[in-house]
């Protein structure tokens, strides 16, 4: 067996999670853990008794964990440390742990000590939103485990905190760590109701990465058409972008002009193959922007235009309106 998935959808207590730790002794084999144990049902104990399990995999390559809406605390981060300390060999680590609100700096603080050492790790996921730790703190623990991973090519992070600061400084240090980066090839960056991510957030994003293939981008609801001039400045430097995601629901302060201005930036990326637009605007103005981008590229290229469950809504109800 090279794979382990698990979805503790029926688990009632952490000690399930014990028994399933024990039994990871005869896995020894098994390169890609995938568990998810979310809700309230889960906490210290049971990451606790999956970090034992998960050090007993010498061979293992890749970790998924889902922990989210739990529990769990600071001990249970500082658990989960002393386990990736000893998987110095990672290559995919993925963290989920959306709404959990009892993690403070300290849990944090640890949990970086022993990323940073993972100096195999080519992709990195962590998502660390609706928390108490304000989003700053956040960003400079992601930024500082960045400096130490030389090898990674893809990140995807989900950053949003109740307990925001209105600071940019942050978010200017994470745009150096992904710059230096020399193999990335994939960058994925959502900012749920963050504050840090502003219009300066986005300016000089592409110095630098003109190697990068996916770029995804999403919720940057504090940006303004300055911000989207700013992004779009920085399409000069993806040459080699082949895919493009950008959500932009809730961007309240984004008007029609900013987006015509953008969208006539598109053309400057030659090398897109997928195109992914999602938008919170008026249905007559999404039909605009639909056709327009169509417009912009040739019939016979490759694109997906994606536009969200609720644009679709909106869109069917306005026919069922209209006939």
């Amino acid at each position: 067996m090279s794979a382990l998935v698990f979805y503790a959808m029926a688990i009632t207590s952490d000690k399930h999670l014990k028994i399933l730790a024990k039994a990871m002794a005869s896995m020894k084999k098994v390169r890609k853990v995938n568990i998810q144990c979310r809700y309230q049902l889960f906490g210290d104990e049971g990451l606790k008794h999956l970090s034992k399990g998960l050090q007993r995999l010498g061979l293992l390559q890749s970790i998924s964990l889902d922990f989210s809406e739990t529990k769990a605390t600071d001990e249970g981060l500082i658990h989960l440390s002393e386990c990736l300390r000893r998987l110095s060999f990672l290559k995919s680590l993925s963290l989920n742990f959306t709404f959990c609100q009892r993690f403070t700096k300290k849990g944090l603080i640890f949990l970086t000590k022993s990323i940073k050492r993972l100096s195999s790790l080519q992709v990195f996921t962590v998502k660390f939103s609706h928390c108490e730790m304000k989003e700053e703190i956040m960003l400079k623990s992601i930024d500082e485990c960045l400096h130490r991973l030389d090898s990674l090519q893809s990140i995807n992070l989900l950053i949003g905190s109740s307990a925001s600061q209105a600071t940019n400084q942050s978010s200017k240090i994470l745009n150096k760590s992904l710059q230096r980066l020399s193999l990335l090839k994939s960058i994925a960056l959502n900012f749920l109701n963050c504050k840090t991510i502003t219009d300066e957030s986005l300016k000089n994003l592409g110095e630098n990465v003109s190697f990068l293939q996916s770029f995804t981008l999403g919720f940057v609801n504090n940006i303004t058409d300055k911000g989207l001039v700013n992004l779009s400045e920085g399409f000069n430097e993806f040459s080699s972008l082949k895919s493009l995601s950008l959500v932009f629901i809730y961007c309240h302060k984004i008007t029609d002009e900013g987006l015509k201005i953008w969208i006539q930036s598109l053309k400057k990326l030659g090398s897109l193959q997928s195109l992914s637009l999602k938008f919170q605007l008026l249905v007559i103005f999404c039909i605009f922007l639909f056709f327009l981008t169509l417009a912009i590229f040739p019939s016979s290229s490759r694109f997906c235009h994606e536009f969200s469950e609720g644009l679709l809504d909106i869109l069917l109800l306005a026919l069922v309106r209209i006939f």
